[in-house]
C-alpha cells in the first residue's frame, strides 16, 4: 500500500493556513476559511492510492476547489466538491450528483451555489436525502468530449480519473445504483452522453435545457469546436460522443424503469427531438416545459424539486 506522501496544499489571496502530510493512519487537513466566494483550494497528488475512503477534509456545507493529478492524463484536473452540512460529523455514505456546466462555463461557476441550493431546498420538502454534488470542468467548449488534441480531455477527466477519485477518497456510495448526473446547455448534452454511452455507471441523468446538437448544427453554429474538439470529423462525433448515437445504440439498458429526465427552457427544438426519439424507442423518460429562458437557475426553481424527487426515487 502506498501512503499519499504528498503535501496537501492550500493556496489563498486572503490569508495562509498551514499544510500537513497525509499518511496511511488517515490524517487529513481540514480547510476552513471564512469567506467561500474565495475558497481555498486543495491539491492532492498519487490519487492512485489503495488507502480507505474518507480521506481527504474539506469544509461540508460549501463547494470547494480541489485540483488532483490525473491517473490516465498525468495532468492537474480541477473540479469543485460539495459536501453536505454535517459530513464531517459522522461516518454516513453517500449518493453522489455529478453536475456539468454549460459552454463557455467551469468547474467553479455559478452552479456551484444554484445547484447545492437546490438540492437542500428538495431535502426540507423531504423529497431527497443529503448528497455529495461534483462539479467537473468542460474546458469551456469541450461538449464534455476527450478532443482529438488532447488538450480538453474532459470525458477522461470524469469517467477515468474525477469519479474513481470520489469513490476512494470520500464517503460516497461507490456504485452505480447511488451515482447520478445531470448538465445544463453543453453539460446537458454531456450528462445524457455520459449516460447512455456508459449506462453501467449511473443511475439516471437529468438534464436543464439541453443543447442536443447534432453533427450539423455543430458544424453550422460551433464551428471552432467542429474543428478543434472534433478535428472536423463527423464520424468522430456520431461513433464516440455523440448522445443520439448512444440512445439508439444502448437502447435496451434503458427500458422498464424510468431513468432519464428532461426539463426545457429556451431550447425547445433540440429537446422535442430526442423526446421523440425516446419515445420511438419506447425509452421511459420524463419531459418537462417551463416558461424559462436558457437560464440554469431559473430552470433549477421550476425543475429542481422534480430532479431531486427523480432522482431520490432510483
Amino acid at each position: 500500500m502506498k501512503t499519499m506522501g504528498k503535501l496537501l496544499k492550500f493556496q489563498g489571496t486572503l490569508f495562509s493556513i498551514s499544510a500537513v502530510f497525509l499518511f496511511l493512519s488517515g490524517i487529513g487537513c481540514t480547510n476552513t476559511p471564512e469567506d467561500t466566494s474565495t475558497r481555498e483550494e486543495t491539491t492532492i497528488g498519487d490519487e492512485n492510492t489503495e488507502e480507505a475512503t474518507d480521506t481527504i477534509r474539506l469544509p461540508d456545507g460549501v463547494a470547494s476547489p480541489v485540483t488532483i493529478e490525473g491517473v490516465v492524463t498525468k495532468k492537474n484536473v480541477t473540479f469543485t466538491v460539495y459536501l453536505p452540512e454535517g459530513y464531517n460529523n459522522g461516518k454516513q455514505r453517500y449518493p453522489v450528483i455529478y453536475h456539468l456546466h454549460g459552454i463557455g462555463g467551469a468547474h467553479d461557476g455559478n452552479q456551484k451555489n444554484l445547484v447545492p441550493e437546490s438540492f437542500r431546498a428538495a431535502k426540507n420538502k423531504g423529497l431527497i436525502d443529503d448528497v455529495i454534488i461534483v462539479f467537473p470542468d468542460g474546458y469551456k467548449d469541450s461538449f464534455w468530449a476527450d478532443s482529438y488534441t488532447g488538450d480538453k480531455p474532459a470525458e477522461t477527466n470524469l469517467i477515468k480519473e474525477i469519479i474513481p477519485f470520489m469513490d476512494k477518497h470520500f464517503r460516497s456510495i461507490a456504485d452505480a445504483n447511488h451515482r447520478f448526473i445531470q448538465g445544463f446547455s453543453m453539460g446537458g448534452f454531456g450528462a445524457l452522453k455520459f449516460f447512455t454511452k456508459y449506462p453501467d455507471m449511473f443511475a439516471g441523468v437529468y438534464i436543464y435545457d439541453a443543447a442536443l446538437l447534432q453533427w450539423n448544427t455543430i458544424v453550422t453554429g460551433h464551428q471552432a469546436v467542429a474543428r478543434d474538439v472534433f478535428n472536423n470529423d463527423r464520424a468522430l462525433f456520431e461513433s464516440e460522443y455523440s448522445p443520439w448515437t448512444f440512445a439508439v445504440q444502448n437502447q435496451a439498458e434503458f427500458k422498464g424503469k424510468q431513468r432519464i429526465g428532461i426539463a426545457v427552457g429556451a431550447l425547445v427544438n433540440y429537446n422535442e427531438q430526442m423526446h421523440e426519439l425516446l419515445t420511438g424507442l419506447d425509452i421511459p423518460h420524463s419531459y418537462t416545459t417551463t416558461s424559462c429562458d436558457h437560464n440554469i437557475a431559473c430552470l433549477l426553481q421550476s425543475a429542481g424539486e422534480e430532479a431531486a424527487a427523480f432522482f431520490a426515487g432510483n
